[in-house]
């Protein structure tokens, strides 16, 4: 594993090796560290629709895309390849310069991220991990842990649309938005986890006003807050579909605080075994809830849309606090209570109330996953919560056995590209549309659990 920092490469050399690539006209690949040694060389080198590919490696760097509609990616993903900004005293990933979807950053752990200032001056320090200002870049496939700022820990959103997909934030701090904060901003986070967050104003995410972000297929669990220990809404129109709200730690709003007009509809989700009450605000309206499980029952101020229920989600195994309650408590800042927590497996068990009990209505997009990469909709009716039950449940039993195997044979469509029939999605394991030797593997091993 290649161990690099910034500036251990020539200007005068990135210029040469700049002049020698301007001449290519079509998109192409370049290799860090292959023909740079640094990712913000690469960046920096290369144009429009290029890609930089990054060897397996912790990259001691901070990186700014600087406008470009470029791709920065990993060769083996966000487990063996680091962007880590300790001791820089700066965020790690800047989008600031009116980055739109092109620009891609797949595949990083992204750490470090400590900053004393913000590029809009309306803020004192913004976007330990990444910050997106006017931009609105594709981020998948990344982990951005232990970072810190005021606003946005993990990451901050500021007049920006980012599409962040299958990402992990864990661990970050900040006093607005631990794990994620929004300003003026509507971003499609989707099948990503915020875990053991802290912030004063929302442990795992903070939507502040003028903000629309559509959140799906998330689980926020662990994070602690003085208001909202997973999430808090300020007079925005969030949507939230097939989350889980679990082990978060508030005092007011265990999973959730709704203020200042804040309106968050709120359809198939998990909410349990949150700080009391789970969802909170001050005022009279607090949102709309629908074919969801929260603990306590509908709160006051949260428009019942139908569908509702309060019964134990039986998780495969519930979270366990170690004793001292879940995520850090805010008000004693030598101890970090979070460390001996056990999230649980908050996938579900069968026989289930939330197995095919969310909304009925739901149309998953294209290609649409839950948390663990399968399809979403399983058995005719979308579950409640992150996690969808039944793969390789083919009879909808709630039992995966030889008889659903005998069924999977007649489903096989091999690499042809044949579409299967109604109810082999049972057994698309990678969610491709084929049912061939990989999903055959994924059968055998939940065959076997």
């Amino acid at each position: 594993m290649h161990r690099l920092r910034a500036n251990c490469w020539s200007s005068a050399s990135a210029v040469a090796l700049a002049a020698a690539f301007a001449t290519s006209v079509s998109a192409e690949t370049y290799h860090v560290p292959g023909d740079f040694p640094a990712i913000q060389a690469c960046i920096e080198a290369v144009g429009d629709g290029d890609e930089c590919l990054v060897a397996p490696g912790t990259y001691f760097e901070t990186i700014d895309f600087m406008g470009k509609a470029i791709a920065v990616r990993s060769s083996d993903g966000a487990e063996v390849t680091t962007i880590d900004a300790i001791g820089l005293e700066s965020r790690v990933v800047n989008c600031v310069s009116g980055e739109g979807p092109g620009t891609v950053l797949d595949g990083f752990t992204i750490t470090g991220g400590r900053v004393s200032e913000c590029p809009d001056s309306t803020f004192r320090s913004c976007g330990g991990g990444m910050a997106n200002i006017d931009s609105s870049p594709t981020v998948t496939n990344c982990n951005f842990v232990g970072n810190a700022a005021s606003d946005g820990g993990g990451m901050f959103n500021l007049n920006s649309s980012p599409t962040v997909t299958n990402c992990a934030f864990i661990h970050n701090g900040a006093f607005v938005g631990g794990g994620m904060v929004n300003y003026d901003s509507n971003p499609t986070v989707a099948n990503c986890s915020f875990t053991a967050n802290a912030g004063v104003l929302g442990g795992g995410m903070c939507n502040a006003p003028g903000t629309s972000p559509t959140i799906t297929n998330c689980m926020f669990a662990g994070n602690s807050g003085i208001s909202g220990g997973g999430m808090c809404n300020y007079n925005n129109s969030a949507t939230i579909t097939n989350c889980t709200f679990t082990a978060n730690r508030s005092r007011g709003g265990g999973a959730m605080f709704n203020d200042d007009n804040a309106n968050p509809t709120i359809t198939s989700c998990i909410i349990w075994g949150n700080g009391q009450p789970q969802i909170w605000g001050t005022d009279k309206v607090l949102g709309t809830l629908s074919f969801s499980n929260i603990q306590g029952g509908l709160p006051a101020g949260l428009f019942d849309g139908g569908g509702n229920i309060a019964i134990d989600p039986m998780f495969v195994r519930d979270p366990d606090d170690g004793g001292d309650g879940f995520g850090d408590d805010l008000d004693t800042p030598d101890v970090d209570e979070s460390l001996n927590d056990d999230l649980g497996d908050l996938r579900l068990q069968a026989g289930g109330p939330c197995i095919n009990a969310g909304d009925p209505a739901y149309v998953p997009a294209p290609g649409e996953t839950d948390l663990d990469g399968f399809p979403r909709i399983l058995c005719g009716q979308v579950d409640m919560g992150a996690y969808e039950f039944g793969i390789g449940d083919y009879d909808c039993d709630q039992a995966v056995n030889l008889k659903d195997f005998a069924a999977m044979q007649t489903c096989f469509t091999g690499s042809i590209g044949v579409p299967f029939a109604d109810g082999c999605e049972a057994f698309d394991y990678d969610a491709n549309g084929l049912i061939d030797l990989t999903d055959l593997a994924g059968f055998a091993l939940v065959l076997s659990r």
